[in-house]
């Protein structure tokens, strides 16, 4: 089952709608107990240890014109051995996706380490 808001969210998102799903399927594999919240004005999804986004949150799916970010709130203290992180904030970083990868371990760890650091960070 989808987070709650999904389809008035990504409804629309043509193409994407799988990447979503993968996305959506493959967070939920690493943290089935994850809290997910819908954001229609920022067309996104947030996934993390509790509600707050700006303290509980891990990673995100957002949806962009012409691609899927697959988002990490701590991005920037990740471990990132492949390098396919971007963005150059203080703390957010993203991966941006036109089609899910065939081999998705890379993502798959990344959003392992999101989890475990906000775990760690809260104390969870």
């Amino acid at each position: 089952m989808r987070p709650e808001g999904w389809t008035g969210i990504f409804g629309k998102a043509g193409h994407l709608l799988a990447v979503l799903e993968a996305g959506d399927d493959l967070i939920r594999a690493v943290a089935p107990e994850a809290y997910a919240q819908a954001y229609p004005a920022y067309r996104s999804v947030s996934y993390g240890v509790g509600p707050k986004k700006n303290t509980e949150g891990a990673v995100y799916l957002a949806l962009q014109s012409n691609w899927v970010n697959l988002g990490f709130y701590q991005g920037a203290s990740l471990p990132d051995p492949c390098g396919i992180l971007k963005g150059t904030g203080k703390a957010l970083r993203h991966v941006k996706l036109t089609a899910w990868p065939e081999n998705d371990r890379a993502l798959r760890d990344l959003v392992e380490a999101a989890f475990a650091e906000r775990r760690e960070a809260l104390g969870r």
